[in-house]
């Protein structure tokens, strides 16, 4: 039921507008605009948002705060508006979110000699889709090929033994759950073994 403003006036419910055409990246802020929103008696006090479509209106507060979204999609978003009289409107609206790629850093070109192996301890990722899972494949450029181990949000690993001298591009690559892939190389130059021959010096 409408309250009764101070000069016995009944209030008038508002009317909410969450806005429209909302669209961005994952990860990264989204800006709402519940400024369309109205009230006969000009008496708003708050703006609530449910940003997750959950029933909870904490989620963002203000006539047109950011939201940002961990993977893409299509979300429902909920404006709750209050008046001095607390009487409250709801309009929902749709965000749709897209995806990002990853990024990849293979690490640096390194020297090494016939027979030894190269780890990448220095490779690592990253994907502003935190909700996004991820695989990892890396072609060792001498012919072989394996996929690599996530070991953690940002971390890969990987070993490889050359056996045959020459430069040799490493190409490590990941894709997300969302079957976007992305690739970065390094060189890998093996330098022949040599097997020092040490003589002992011949007496005069």
């Amino acid at each position: 039921m409408a309250g009764t403003g101070s000069e016995g006036v009944a209030n008038q419910a508002p009317t909410a507008d969450a806005g429209d055409g909302y669209t961005g990246p994952e990860g990264s802020p989204i800006a709402l605009d519940g400024s369309g929103s109205s009230d006969p008696d000009g008496s708003f006090i708050l703006y609530e948002w449910d940003t997750d479509d959950d029933g909870d209106y904490g989620d963002a507060l203000g006539v047109a705060p950011d939201a940002t979204f961990h993977d893409n999609g299509s979300y429902t978003v909920t404006l709750r508006v209050t008046d001095f009289n607390s009487a409250k409107a709801t309009n929902s609206t749709q965000v749709v979110v897209g995806n990002v790629p990853p990024t990849v850093e293979a690490g640096p070109d390194v020297i090494i000699t016939e027979g030894e192996g190269v780890v990448l301890d220095l490779a690592s990722y990253s994907d502003p889709g935190s909700s996004d899972t991820h695989t990892a494949s890396v072609i060792w450029g001498d012919g072989s090929a394996a996929e690599a181990v996530i070991a953690s949000r940002s971390e890969i690993e990987g070993f490889h033994i050359y056996s045959v001298e020459g430069d040799h591009t490493v190409e490590l690559c990941v894709t997300d759950d969302d079957g976007a892939e992305v690739c970065d190389s390094f060189t890998v130059k093996v330098e022949p073994y040599v097997e020092w021959m040490f003589l002992p010096s011949l007496a005069k």
